[in-house]
C-alpha cells in the first residue's frame, strides 16, 4: 500500500517537533531505528504484548474472559496513559504544538510561522485514544496560509517503525469510530422515529 493510501482523521494531538538543520543529519533507516529512544521502545513493546494477549483472549469463549480482557484493558489504558503522561513531561523539543490531523502516512498542524517546502523534523506523535507514542522524521510537503494568518504544515512520515505505522491506523480507526458511533446517537436524538 503506498503512504498516500491510508486516510487521516481531524483529531487534536500532542505533537513536538526538532527541525534537522543540516541535511547530513538526517539518519538512515537502520541509524534511525538505533537512536529510538527506551520509552518509545517500551511503549511499542507493550503494544506487542497487548495484541498477543488480545488474540489469545479472542480465542477463549466464557464469560470469564470477557471479564479477564475488561480487567487487561483497563490495566493497560492505566499503564500507557502514565507512560504517556512521563513522555510529556521528559520530552525535550523545540516545538510543542497539537496536530490538525494525522493517519498513518501524514499529519498535519498550525503554525505561526511558514516552513520551508521539503524540511525535514524529527517528531514525536504522543496520541491520547488509544494512549500510544510514535517517534520518527518527517518532511513539509505542503504549506497554507489560513484566514486567521496562521500555516496549515502538512508533513508526510520520512522514518516511521512498520509497528508505529500500524498503531497509526488502529488510532485513526478508533477515532473515526467514535465519531461514527456519536453522530449515530446524534441522529437518533433528533429523528427518534427512525
Amino acid at each position: 500500500m503506498e503512504q498516500d493510501d491510508y486516510f487521516s482523521v481531524n483529531s487534536q494531538q500532542i505533537l513536538c517537533l526538532d527541525p534537522i538543520l543540516k541535511e547530513e543529519d538526517i539518519p538512515s533507516f537502520a541509524e534511525f531505528l538505533q537512536e529510538i529512544p527506551a520509552l518509545f521502545q517500551l511503549l511499542n513493546q507493550c503494544d506487542e504484548y497487548d495484541q498477543a494477549l488480545k488474540k489469545t483472549l479472542d480465542k477463549a469463549e466464557s464469560l470469564n474472559s470477557e471479564l479477564i480482557a475488561t480487567c487487561f484493558k483497563l490495566q493497560n489504558t492505566k499503564i500507557n496513559a502514565l507512560l504517556a503522561f512521563l513522555l510529556t513531561q521528559h520530552t525535550q523539543t523545540q516545538l510543542k504544538t497539537q496536530t490538525l490531523t494525522f493517519g498513518a502516512s501524514q499529519l498535519s498542524f498550525l503554525s505561526p510561522t511558514d516552513w520551508a517546502l521539503h524540511q525535514t523534523v524529527r517528531i514525536q506523535l504522543l496520541l491520547q485514544t488509544p494512549a500510544c507514542a510514535i517517534y520518527g522524521y518527517a518532511t513539509v510537503i505542503e504549506t497554507h496560509q489560513t484566514a486567521d494568518d496562521l500555516f496549515r504544515i502538512t508533513l508526510r512520515y520520512l522514518h516511521l517503525q512498520e509497528s508505529d505505522r500500524d498503531l497509526l491506523i488502529r488510532a485513526a480507526l478508533h477515532i473515526q469510530q467514535a465519531l461514527l458511533r456519536q453522530r449515530t446517537q446524534q441522529h437518533n436524538k433528533q429523528n427518534p422515529n427512525s
